[in-house]
């Protein structure tokens, strides 16, 4: 089966559970990156919310086996389980700003896997999905965006894959919405979508600013990762808080408004220079 421009977002995540240390689990969203990416080196890694791995004592993450001429294997998937802090094949990193981010680093398991003979179908965002500053000015108060995850921790769990969504923007992605590095998109969050990649979206064409139409033209870039929402708790009144990892996590009592908050992209951009720059430093 050939996979298309837009068919490749599916394969972008992987469904993250966590075994809790106090007991229970909990589910969110990651994506595969490539921080620093060249022909000589690179860190293979799945991006995800800091708040999805606190806590965890283990971490599983659901892969598709590829074949020797790198096909995906439909339904053949495996779930790939390892020890926080332990196994040496992962890495857990926290952006060193303080966001809601995480990374886990995967080199070391893809290698221990080739050596294994065994290799999985994923394809990771590349860097240059992620805009410039000029053109996160260049984009409307409003854009169409999708989402990719696990919402509520529903996928095909036969075929594994994630469930795709579909948004606009709430707030301008070029401007800190409310003085902090993030954006609003108005689009229906459910526990298990942390830490999913939010894409602007426009297969085709699409109208600019100015209200001009631009036909045949794709815009497909990440413009940021979903990590919390505004819920009106039991008083009714709004409260901000971190998408939950667990469809128990919040009372029955909060009511979602179908708004998200989003960490814009340009932060990962940062966050790879200065890993780029502590790379260069040791070598």
């Amino acid at each position: 089966m050939t996979i298309g421009l837009s068919d490749q977002l599916a394969y972008c995540t992987v469904r993250i559970e966590c075994l809790l240390n106090g007991g229970g689990m909990s589910i969110g969203t990651g994506f595969f990156y490539h921080f620093c990416h060249s022909e000589s080196k690179g860190i293979p890694a799945i991006i995800t919310n800091k708040h999805v791995l606190d806590g965890a004592g283990k971490i599983r993450l659901y892969l598709t086996r590829m074949t020797d001429n790198k096909e995906r294997i439909l339904g053949g998937h495996e779930v790939i389980e390892f020890v926080c802090n332990e196994d040496a094949r992962f890495s857990i990193i926290y952006n060193p700003e303080g966001l809601d981010l995480a990374i886990i680093t995967i080199g070391g398991f893809l290698l221990d896997s080739e050596n294994k003979e065994k290799k999985y179908y994923f394809k990771p965002v590349a860097s240059d999905a992620i805009p410039t500053n000029e053109f996160f000015n260049e984009l409307s108060v409003i854009e169409d965006l999708i989402m990719v995850g696990y919402p509520s921790g529903i996928y095909d769990s036969v075929n594994n894959m994630p469930i795709i969504r579909k948004g606009i923007t709430a707030t301008h992605p070029a401007l800190d919405y409310e003085g902090r590095p993030e954006f609003v998109i108005d689009m229906a969050c459910f526990p298990g979508s942390s830490g999913s990649p939010v894409f602007l979206f426009n297969l085709g064409g699409y109208t600019d600013r100015n209200g001009q139409y631009n036909l045949g033209v794709h815009r497909i870039y990440l413009l940021g990762v979903l990590y919390a929402g505004p819920q009106f708790d039991a008083h009714g009144k709004v409260k901000v808080v971190p998408i939950p990892t667990s469809s128990q996590a919040i009372s029955q009592t909060s009511i979602p408004m179908n708004l998200g908050y989003v960490i814009s992209s340009k932060n990962i951009r940062q966050w790879e220079i200065s890993i780029n720059s502590e790379i260069n430093r040791i070598i």
